[in-house]
């Protein structure tokens, strides 16, 4: 008795998610059209999503070439200032 309940149980929540994830699938297909589906668990971008995400790497990029620059100045004017001590 027990085990059939817990199958009716599994099966239940089953049907409930199957059903939720149905209903996600129709809404991203109706909003979304050709860019939903994109499998992997990657969404698919549009062209304004892909410029946007080519930007961001832009600037993280540019942001690491100031910072290891930064540093490098902080290198040679340690090493200058000790030269001209000497």
């Amino acid at each position: 008795m027990l085990q059939k309940q817990h199958e009716s149980w599994v099966l239940e929540l089953s049907l409930r998610k199957t059903s939720t994830f149905s209903y996600r699938w129709k809404k991203e297909q109706e909003e979304a059209q050709h860019n939903s589906f994109s499998g992997h668990g990657k969404a698919k971008l549009t062209d304004e999503g892909r410029e946007i995400a080519r930007l961001k790497k832009e600037l993280r990029d540019a942001k690491m070439e100031a910072e290891i620059l930064k540093k490098a100045i902080g290198i040679f004017s340690m090493s200058d200032s000790t030269n001209l001590d000497s």
